[in-house]
């Protein structure tokens, strides 16, 4: 299954966000199941460790609980949570200092190789595609990583960054276009 939202969801997720808001306990339930994945994904692109990006997301839910009432469009319950998942990860991330530029954890790992020629071309290019990420602003990495990894799109990118959709696209263009050039050089 994608990270793709399909129509159906939408609908049922906005079902879910207006009881979500009335307070339903299971509703925030399922709501979780549902978006457990994608939440820890938006972490992720902020901090380096799975651990860190779970810790935000269930506070992030936790925080999405308590200010429940506060949500205006319950049918938007969805980047809502993610907003306030990126908002947290990108606070976790200042406290502790630290930045991943390629938004990558542990790529290093080694599965798999058939002898050492491979393994030392594949790190290197490991090494040229963290180069060239490292290349592009935090927004951009954080741009290309929800629309590749996590296909989502430019709206609930938005919604989960805090931003408008044409700045989403916007960043996506541009970063995509300088690992272009990056990469082609």
């Amino acid at each position: 299954m994608t990270a793709q939202i399909t129509r159906i969801e939408t609908l049922q997720i906005a079902r879910l966000g207006q009881r979500f808001v009335q307070g339903d306990a299971q509703a925030y339930g399922e709501l979780y199941q549902r978006l457990w994945t994608v939440v820890v994904g938006v972490a992720m692109r902020v901090l380096d460790e799975v651990a860190d990006a779970e810790d935000v997301a269930q506070d992030a839910f936790m925080r999405a609980w308590a200010a429940r009432e506060s949500l205006r469009q319950p049918e938007r319950v969805r980047a809502w949570i993610l907003r306030i998942a990126a908002n947290l990860a990108r606070t976790h991330r200042s406290r502790q200092g630290r930045f991943v530029a390629d938004g990558q954890t542990h790529i290093d790992e080694q599965v798999g190789h058939d002898n050492a020629e491979s393994m030392m071309q594949e790190a290197q290019q490991r090494r040229t595609l963290r180069q060239a990420i490292g290349g592009l602003t935090p927004r951009q990495c954080q741009v290309i990583s929800l629309r590749v990894e996590r296909e989502l799109s430019f709206k609930e990118i938005a919604g989960a960054l805090g931003c408008s959709s044409g700045s989403a696209r916007v960043n996506y263009t541009y970063g995509v276009r300088t690992l272009r050039q990056t990469l082609a050089a």
